[in-house]
């Protein structure tokens, strides 16, 4: 993976909000060998087994050399216990929002970021949740399970 670019940099290319104008076809996908996938097929709310289009496009992902980069939670894997569905996807990095997931080990997420979406300090606080933010002035963070 070492010819892979770097996440980070992936991740700050992104949070420039460049406007990208693409013209996507059947075709270009199917034969296509992108350099970059993200995945937000399935996301927070995954129960079973994936079925139906998000399991075509699970596999259409397993067969593909690309950098994957996971939004929220990588598809098919359960946030709360890392329980990988029989087909998920296995990204290089993970970019969860607003607080890390307990099943988010490094095994099912790859290199784990949070970003921060605005959750202002009071809706921590009233769900007895004790949090200091740690984004300062970053809109995002590379998170390391110690």
């Amino acid at each position: 993976m070492s010819n892979l670019p770097e996440v980070e940099h992936v991740l700050e290319v992104m949070n420039i909000g460049q406007e990208l104008h693409l013209v996507v076809t059947r075709e270009n996908v199917k034969n296509g060998k992108p350099d970059l996938i993200l995945d937000a097929i399935i996301g927070y709310s995954l129960t079973g087994e994936t079925k139906g289009n998000a399991l075509i496009m699970i596999q259409y992902v397993a067969k593909k050399s690309a950098v994957v980069i996971s939004l929220d939670v990588p598809s098919g894997i359960d946030s709360t216990t890392g329980k990988r569905a029989v087909n998920q996807i296995n990204p290089n990095a993970t970019l969860t929002l607003a607080l890390p997931k307990t099943g988010l080990f490094p095994e099912v997420s790859g290199e784990l970021y949070v970003a921060d979406i605005g959750i202002p300090n009071l809706v921590y606080k009233k769900l007895n949740i004790g949090y200091i933010s740690p984004f300062g002035k970053n809109s995002f963070i590379k998170f390391k399970i110690l």
